[in-house]
């Protein structure tokens, strides 16, 4: 699997990943379990960093399903828009590199 420009550019750190999964998946919820599989770091990484997550209001609980908790990044967050525009910024300028890069016949 190829790193995500996001990773590239901050680091390959649980909390760098857990950010990147969120950015890519902003309108998706999941179950804790669920966004430790999906980032590859262990649950006993996640439970340390959730209450950083929870505690600034960066995930949100979206709903339950039976007793399955299913968390979303808070789209209304200051901090979490700041991070979409600099994803955005990020993959938009990856893309004028390799547009630049690609040579067109006359």
């Amino acid at each position: 699997m190829e790193e995500s420009i996001f990773i590239k550019t901050f680091g390959d750190t649980p909390k760098v990943r857990i950010w990147d999964f969120l950015l890519d998946n902003i309108s998706l919820d999941f179950t804790k379990s669920e966004i430790a599989r999906q980032t590859g770091i262990s649950r006993a990484t996640l439970d340390r960093i959730w209450p950083y997550l929870i505690k600034n209001k960066i995930i949100i609980e979206n709903r339950k399903i039976g007793r399955a908790t299913l968390f979303k990044a808070n789209k209304e967050n200051k901090l979490m828009k700041v991070m979409i525009e600099l994803d955005n910024f990020l993959i938009t300028k990856k893309l004028d590199n390799l547009v630049k890069q690609i040579e067109i016949p006359a």
